[in-house]
């Protein structure tokens, strides 16, 4: 195993973290996406709790946004504890992660390989790859960063249990032809060479195998997509760790794969394969649970297959040429069965010559089978959402192709002039990569510049078009909304979201009866969708129909956690004139929860409905205790006040109120018929007077001031205006 990390070594690692804070520092300032970023963190109404005993139990048990990562979600409480909604602070985490990530990876790969500038090219083209943006610059793929800095924990650890297990050198015959007795006469006395007697390993009394395994697990918690590593870990003991070496019987020492020999590694990592198969099974519960997996209806096997096939291509293409990125690429369906065979034969070739080439090139075999392996996860044969393929899967995938290319590289450049020029077109690709993902780092600054950046180099992009018409219906630019999400439903007819879009755009905008016909088609697709049945209740309700309003509050209710929907219920009961099943309804979004001020508020215009003044008087007043500004109650409470004769109750409230806001005037008429009431006659002009002072054009103020001055009786309350 290799020295340990000189005083060069550690300034490459600080000048790796440097260039990578600067590249990707303009992400302090960009926002949350409306995409995944709603659902991950700025509306998920568990992360705004913070960090607390019960959020965190959440944590682990949740399936939310169709994934079983405690970890990933546990960072999300803590920015949200920490930074509450300041969406930079939230991308400098995914920016440290990264960072971390580049230099574990540049420390790992010198400390297996013993080449510090290959190595430090290879954590450059990690670290500064246009490719790894969509990792770093999205919040919601916090779980990328985080699952890949504890997988460069798991390579150190494995690196250092590797360097205490010392494998034995294994002979294992290549099937060459034995000599002659005439051809060994004729040779002369073979050099002698020392073959290692079998030492037995004890993984299980190494520290470093427990901490490998540990972050192994860690790993798992936040992004399943390391069930491959026990696979990595077999590659590295292939090359670069060179566990196994091969001895022909001829006293060669070619690089060629063990066979047989792979038994005593394979046994060594049984854990992990445990581990991987937990992970699977529980990625594909939550999965399905999470209704990711449903697009698998709309996708045969046959076009899933042909976009694996292509995806490795795309992946390929666009490592070396990094031109119209974008997120997300629309699924293309079937395609043509020769594209798809000549992407399969290239697959195939590019294999079979890295296996013909193992003996002397080692690291090409190890890094493409790394290349094709972590890939299959993602690969699209078990589909996930509607893409076809997505920068962020390349995140550690590419690693091994990057490590096999740059070692080909080195090896065909060999000495002098042609290890000058290959240094030379290293530099030159780092800094274009830099140039390329510093306007690539751009393109996600908010979900505008994204969107409109993915439908100018994508095709039929549904998804684009429908995200970003809620950025627009967000901006209260409707006619553009509109515009983008007509898109999407052309594109895809079956849609759900934009449906929902164009309902929200239509009722933020006036368009109540498009709105009240774009609901029902939203809910088609997603029947048990509370925002659409809270919604649709909305309008309905504006437009007079308030039996059927009050079912689509019903409900929301039934399918959310949110006490608004039982509000919202019990407001559209009121309008009906059910006012005892609206106090019930009221009661329950009170238990749900209990500063819920507008439900008591709500509950109190219900009892004065029913006829009941006492009960009207305790909600209005608890109302008030908890939201002490609220001057619609004000008025309300007054109002009975004065008509149970509590003239000196209502005379305190305004004279508040009064207080709270001088200048209103509505207050001041208030006050003046609370006066009048309670027999204080000059006091009570006085207010009138004030309150004509603020609106002069108030008819009930100038007929007040008539009344009072014409006749010095006790004025009755007059009809607020």
């Amino acid at each position: 195993m290799r020295a340990a990390p000189d005083k060069k070594s550690w300034i490459i690692g600080l000048v790796l973290a440097l260039a990578v804070i600067a590249v990707y520092w303009p992400v302090r300032h960009f926002e949350f996406l409306i995409y995944d970023d709603t659902i991950y963190v700025s509306m998920n109404p568990h992360v705004q709790q913070g960090l607390n005993w019960a959020t965190f139990g959440w944590a682990f048990h949740t399936t939310d946004c169709s994934n079983w990562h405690p970890l990933t979600w546990l960072t999300h409480l803590f920015d949200w504890q920490m930074f509450k909604s300041d969406a930079g602070k939230h991308h400098l985490t995914n920016l440290f992660f990264h960072a971390a990530s580049s230099v574990l990876l540049f420390f790992v790969w010198r400390r297996m390989t013993g080449a510090v500038w290959r190595s430090a090219f290879l954590a450059a083209l990690f670290a500064l790859h246009p490719l790894r943006v969509e990792s770093v610059a999205w919040v919601s793929e916090r779980k990328d960063v985080l699952s890949t800095f504890f997988f460069m924990l798991t390579l150190w650890a494995y690196a250092c249990f590797a360097k205490k297990s010392e494998v034995p050198v294994v002979e294992i015959k290549t099937g060459k032809k034995k000599p002659s007795a005439r051809q060994k006469a004729n040779q002369a006395t073979p050099k002698t060479e020392a073959v290692l007697p079998p030492v037995a390993l004890h993984p299980l009394s190494s520290p470093s195998y427990y901490l490998c395994l540990l972050f192994f697990i860690l790993g798992l918690m936040s992004k399943p997509m390391l069930v491959t590593v026990p696979f990595v870990l077999l590659l590295l003991d292939y090359w670069p760790l060179g566990r196994v070496r091969v001895k022909s019987e001829s006293g060669n020492t070619p690089h060629s794969p063990p066979s047989l020999s792979l038994f005593s590694l394979v046994l060594e990592k049984i854990p992990f394969f445990v581990l991987t198969v937990v992970g699977c099974i529980v990625t594909v519960w939550s999965q399905k649970t999470g209704g990711a997996v449903t697009s698998l209806a709309q996708l045969p096997w046959g076009a899933r297959i042909s976009n694996a096939f292509l995806s490795y291509i795309h992946y390929l293409k666009t490592f070396f040429y990094t031109v119209d990125l974008a997120a997300p690429y629309p699924h293309p369906g079937f395609s043509p069965w020769w594209v798809t065979t000549l992407a399969a034969v290239f697959l195939l070739g590019v294999t079979v010559g890295a296996w013909f080439v193992r003996s002397r090139q080692p690291w090409f075999l190890s890094g493409w089978l790394w290349f094709l392996g972590m890939m299959v996860p993602v690969i699209g044969l078990l589909q996930v959402g509607a893409q076809a393929y997505a920068d962020r899967y390349t995140y550690i995938s590419m690693i091994g192709f990057t490590a096999a290319l740059i070692w080909t590289v080195a090896d065909l450049a060999g000495q002098g002039t042609g290890r000058f020029i290959a240094g030379a077109l290293g530099v030159g690709s780092l800094i274009i990569c830099i140039v390329l993902t510093s306007k690539q780092v751009e393109i996600w600054r908010n979900t505008e510049t994204l969107f409109t950046h993915a439908i100018a180099v994508t095709k039929d992009n549904a998804l684009a078009h429908n995200n970003l018409g809620a950025y627009l219906l967000e901006h209260q630019r409707y006619d553009e909304a509109i515009e983008h999400c007509e898109e999407a439903l052309r594109i895809v007819p079956t849609y759900p979201d934009p449906h929902a879009t164009l309902a929200f755009a239509y009722t933020q905008s006036g368009h109540l009866p498009e709105a009240a016909k774009e609901y029902p088609l939203a809910l088609k697709y997603d029947p048990d969708n509370a925002n659409l049945h809270n919604g649709y209740g909305s309008v309905l309700a504006q437009l007079k129909r308030f039996s059927e309003a009050s079912e689509e509050f019903g409900a929301a209710a039934r399918h959310s956690t949110w006490p608004e929907a039982p509000a919202n219920w019990a407001l559209a009961c009121v309008q009906s004139g059910k006012f005892e099943e609206a106090i019930t309804h009221y009661q329950e979004a009170i238990r749900m929860r209990p500063s819920f001020s507008s439900a008591y508020s709500g509950m109190g215009t219900a009892w004065v409905r029913l006829n009941k003044p006492d009960e009207a008087i305790k909600s209005f007043q608890e109302c008030l205790r908890l939201a002490p500004n609220d001057f619609n109650t004000v008025s309300k409470l007054g109002d009975i006040y004065l008509q149970t004769g509590h003239a000196s109750e209502a005379v305190s409230l305004f004279r508040e109120a009064v207080r709270a806001q001088p200048q209103n005037y509505q207050w001041h008429f208030d006050l003046g018929a609370s006066l009048a009431s309670a027999g204080k006659n000059g006091e009570a002009l006085a207010e009138f007077q004030e309150a004509l002072r603020l609106n002069p054009d108030s008819a009930d103020t100038k007929a007040a001031i008539a009344r009072l001055s014409a006749k010095p009786s006790p004025l009755l309350p007059a009809q607020s205006p």
